[in-house]
C-alpha cells in the first residue's frame, strides 16, 4: 500500500508540472531563408540568432529576434548592409547572455571578393546593436564559430585562421566587456591539416576549454574531434582526440555540474560516399584530461549528429541534434527528425525524443540545432526546416519537462528497427515504453547476461551461447517506464 501511495502522489506532481507547462512547435519565416543556429532564454522570452537574406540591402545577414513564452514573434532585427555579408556562428554556437545587459554572439563578415573579418556583436536586451567590434590580420581570413561570456565580464572566442590557401588554424581571441582585444592564439600542426574552433567555455581555474575539428585537407575521412585545455592566456596544457577510423562531426563542449568538462559528439561506424553511420557520444573528462566515463546512445543512423549540450535542471545533461531516416519507407533517407537526449550525473540515459514540424514521407528536413533550459523545468530547441518547395526557415519547438511536446507525452515515442551492422551490438528500444521493452543482441559464440532497470523493478535475462542474432520482447505490465540503465 505504501508503495502505490508513493506513486500515487509522485504521479500527481508530474502531472502538475506538465500542466503548467508551455507547448508550441512554430515556424518563423523571414525572406524565405532564416536558419536558427542558437537560443538562449531572457526574462521568460527567447533570443534568437541566426542567418538570412535582408530583403532592402539584398544581402547575406546576421539577425537577432524574440519570440514570447509562448511563441509569438516580438521582434525580428537584422545586422545589413548593402556592400558586406554579415554571417552568424557555428550551430548550436556564438549567442550569449550578458548578465542583464543584453547579449553577445559571433560570427564573419566580409564580401565575396575581400577576405572576411571575424566579428564580435553586441546587442542591449532588446536587440537593438550597441556595437560591433572586428577582428582582423591584413593577409588572412578570420571567422568566429562560438563565444561565451568570462568571469572579468569579457568574452572568450573561437574558431579559424586561414593561415594558406585552405589550410587554417584554431584562433582564440579574448576581449574585454567593450570587445577590445587583450590577446589571441593560433593552435595548428605543421603541414596540409585544416583546424578549426568550434566551441569554447571558461573553466573554473579561468582557463577554457575549447572543442575543435581537425582534417587533412581533400581526405574528409581523417576528422577528427579534439578537446584541448589552455590557460587563462591561451597556453596549451593539454588536448585528447576523441576521433575514431571514420570521418566524425564537431564537438561541443561545456562545464560539468561538479567541475569537471563534459564533452558531446558523435562518433562514426561506418560511412557512405556522402554521409557517414553516427552515434552520438558523451565524454566527461577530469580538470587533467583523463577520461571519467564516455558513453554512446541510441543508434546509429545517417549522420546522426549532436549540435549542443549543457548542464540540466536537476543535475544530469540535455544535449540535442538531428538524425536522418535511414528506414523511411519510400527510400528518402534524407528526411531528417530533431532529437533531445537526458542523461544523469553518470551518463546514464534518462529518455530520448523526436520531433518534427514537416511529417511527410519526401526529403523533408526537420534539424535542431541548439537548446535553452526554461524557467518552467522545460527546454525550448532551434534549428531550421525546409523540404524541396519550402524554403529554410527558422524551427523553434517548445517542450516540458520530461521532453514532451504535448501534454502527456503524446509524441516523441519512435520505434526503432535496428540495421545489422557489425559493430553495434545491443538495441533497446522504444525509451520510454508503453506496452514492450524490445532488446536486440549481435553477438557470436559468447554468453550475455544482462539487467534491465525500470523505474519501480529490475528484470535479468540471458542470452544463450552460439546466437547470432537474437531477439526477445519484455511485457510491461504498467504503462509510461522509462528505461534507466
Amino acid at each position: 500500500m505504501k508503495r502505490y501511495f508513493i506513486h500515487f502522489i509522485t504521479l500527481l506532481i508530474a502531472s502538475n508540472l506538465i500542466g503548467q507547462a508551455t507547448y508550441f512547435n512554430n515556424a518563423y519565416n523571414y525572406n524565405n531563408f532564416s536558419p536558427a543556429l542558437a537560443v538562449i532564454e531572457y526574462d521568460y522570452e527567447y533570443i534568437l540568432f541566426g542567418v538570412t537574406n535582408d530583403s532592402i540591402n539584398n544581402n547575406v545577414s546576421a539577425y537577432i529576434a524574440c519570440i514570447d513564452s509562448i511563441g509569438n514573434l516580438k521582434y525580428w532585427k537584422t545586422i545589413s548592409d548593402s556592400a558586406k555579408q554579415y554571417w552568424a556562428g557555428y550551430r548550436g554556437s556564438g549567442l550569449s547572455k550578458v548578465d542583464q545587459m543584453g547579449f553577445a554572439a559571433v560570427g564573419s563578415v566580409g564580401t565575396y571578393i575581400d577576405s572576411s573579418n571575424a566579428i564580435l556583436y553586441r546587442f542591449n536586451c532588446f536587440g537593438d546593436t550597441l556595437w560591433t567590434k572586428q577582428y582582423s590580420d591584413p593577409d588572412e581570413f578570420l571567422r568566429f564559430h562560438d563565444c561565451n561570456t568570462t568571469s572579468d565580464n569579457g568574452f572568450i572566442m573561437t574558431g579559424y585562421q586561414l593561415v594558406w590557401n585552405s589550410y587554417s588554424d584554431i584562433l582564440l581571441i579574448k576581449a574585454d566587456s567593450l570587445g577590445n582585444e587583450q590577446w589571441r592564439q593560433e593552435y595548428g600542426d605543421a603541414g596540409l591539416n585544416i583546424e578549426k574552433g568550434y566551441s569554447v567555455v571558461q573553466t573554473p581555474d579561468n582557463g577554457y576549454l575549447i572543442g575543435y575539428y581537425q582534417w587533412v585537407a581533400g581526405q574528409d575521412e581523417t576528422g577528427d574531434p579534439v578537446v584541448m585545455k589552455v590557460d587563462s592566456l591561451g597556453n596549451f596544457i593539454w588536448e585528447q582526440n576523441i576521433g575514431g577510423p571514420y570521418g566524425e562531426f564537431v564537438p561541443r563542449v561545456c562545464i560539468g555540474n561538479d567541475g569537471t568538462y563534459i564533452t558531446g559528439v558523435s562518433i562514426a561506424d561506418s560511412a557512405g560516399q556522402n554521409y557517414s553511420y553516427s552515434r552520438i557520444k558523451l565524454y566527461r573528462f577530469s580538470t587533467d584530461g583523463d577520461v571519467l566515463w564516455e558513453k554512446y546512445y541510441c543508434k546509429t543512423d545517417v549522420n546522426n549528429i549532436l549540435y549542443a549540450v549543457y548542464p540540466d535542471h536537476d543535475g544530469g545533461y540535455i544535449a540535442t541534434g538531428k538524425r536522418h531516416d535511414y528506414y523511411n519507407p519510400q527510400g528518402q533517407w534524407w528526411n531528417s527528425f530533431g532529437w533531445l537526449l537526458k542523461v544523469n550525473e553518470n551518463g546514464d540515459s534518462l529518455w530520448y525524443r523526436e520531433y518534427q514540424y514537416y511529417t511527410g514521407t519526401g526529403d523533408d528536413y526537420n534539424d535542431l540545432y541548439d537548446l535553452c533550459l526554461t524557467t518552467d523545468g522545460g527546454y525550448t530547441m532551434v534549428g531550421q526546416i525546409s523540404t524541396w518547395v519550402e524554403p529554410q526557415t527558422a524551427w523553434v519547438i517548445k517542450v516540458d519537462s520530461l521532453g514532451c511536446d504535448t501534454p502527456g507525452c503524446a509524441t516523441g515515442m519512435n520505434i526503432y528497427t535496428p540495421r545489422a551492422v557489425e559493430n553495434e551490438a545491443l538495441w533497446i528500444y522504444p525509451n520510454p515504453a508503453n506496452a514492450y521493452l524490445n532488446c536486440s543482441l549481435q553477438i557470436t559464440n559468447v554468453r550475455c547476461l544482462f539487467t534491465i532497470c525500470l523505474a519501480e523493478s529490475r528484470m535479468r535475462y540471458e542470452f544463450p551461447k552460439g546466437k547470432r542474432r537474437y531477439k526477445l520482447m519484455f511485457p510491461l505490465i504498467r504503462q509510461g517506464y522509462t528505461l534507466l540503465c
